[in-house]
């Protein structure tokens, strides 16, 4: 207010967030909502704004979300990309919930461990029983790609002692220089050279 300056980014944002996928069910019209934050660098602002503007949006539903990335629209950055990666999955793991059924529930399981009685005393423990580690595969074990350290100290020095914003940049700068472009089917090539047939599209090849 201050200086007339637009905040893409700010708390009224954030929970119009929260109601943009209320509307869009509501009206059943699917509708773009952007995710701008101010910040000007990649740094704790744009980690903030962008997770207070993204995570209010999916978890409400929204389906068309853009996001334009650093400085209100001007910007972006390989690094930026790599953190929006890191948030989307976390968002879209919330929105699967919970699954509440009799496999989840581990009655079976619990009946079995709780059962264990020595000296009258129970000791029995989930850490080596089958359905803890099924679930703890589905639901624990982080990706081995994600640049989220979850390292000790220790360890973390001994591996450089980098920043989120240096390991992006190094996945990135590795993934410039060594990505491959998946080869299309044949038979896909050969339903878009017909395309570009039917509808006297110059070739690209």
């Amino acid at each position: 207010m201050r200086t007339a300056q637009i905040c893409l980014a700010s708390r009224p944002d954030y929970v119009y967030g929260c109601a943009v996928g209320q509307i869009e069910e509501y009206l059943n019209i699917p509708f773009f909502s952007p995710v701008s934050p101010d910040s000007k660098l990649l740094d704790m602002q744009e980690a903030y704004e962008l997770g207070f503007s993204l995570l209010p949006r999916m978890l409400s539903g929204n389906r068309g979300i853009v996001i334009h990335g650093l400085d209100q629209t001007h910007a972006i950055n390989n690094e930026l990309l790599l953190m929006m990666d890191e948030m989307i999955i976390s968002g879209r793991r919330m929105i699967d919930g919970i699954d509440v059924n009799e496999e989840t529930l581990a009655f079976d399981a619990i009946k079995e461990v709780a059962g264990k009685i020595e000296n009258e005393r129970r000791n029995g423990h989930f850490l080596n029983h089958k359905h803890t580690l099924k679930w703890y595969v589905k639901e624990t074990v982080p990706r081995r790609d994600a640049l989220i350290d979850k390292y000790r100290r220790e360890k973390w020095l001994e591996l450089g002692s980098k920043s989120f914003v240096q390991r992006a940049h190094e996945k990135a700068e590795e993934i410039l220089s060594n990505h491959k472009v998946p080869q299309l089917s044949s038979d896909i090539e050969s339903k878009i050279k017909e395309i570009y047939k039917k509808y006297n599209i110059k070739a690209l090849w």
